[in-house]
């Protein structure tokens, strides 16, 4: 009883890991399907430097996929920076939040262009 007990939890997490695994996938599939009109390439977070003056974020593809320095990096919610360096497989990113960031912005409900720049709360 206790091994078949034990096959079942071990079946169950692998069970876990699948659904988490489709639900990624799903998401990527959702991005590709917003932006059909710009070549994107998937991926993910895979490290996060946060300093009292910046923040950078390293995902997991670089030039070997296509992905250079200033290319945009988008999420389903939007903007979230661009990428400042690459590697053969990752790439550095600097988030819109980060100080040094500037971004040209359209105002919903005017229309008035804006630049916002980034801010870092701690």
């Amino acid at each position: 009883m206790q091994e078949e007990n034990r096959r079942l939890q071990e079946e169950l997490s692998r069970v876990e890991i699948i659904r988490a695994e489709n639900a990624i996938l799903r998401a990527y599939n959702n991005m590709t399907e917003m932006y059909q009109e710009y070549e994107t390439v998937p991926a993910y977070v895979i490290d996060k430097n946060v300093t009292n003056l910046s923040e950078t974020i390293v995902i997991n593809v670089g030039s070997d996929q296509g992905v250079h320095a200033n290319m945009p990096v988008i999420a389903a919610e939007g903007l979230v920076g661009f990428v400042i360096s690459s590697t053969r497989t990752t790439s550095k990113v600097a988030p819109i939040i980060d100080p040094a960031s500037s971004v040209s912005s359209r105002i919903s409900t005017s229309r008035d262009t804006v630049i916002t720049r980034g801010m870092l709360r701690k």
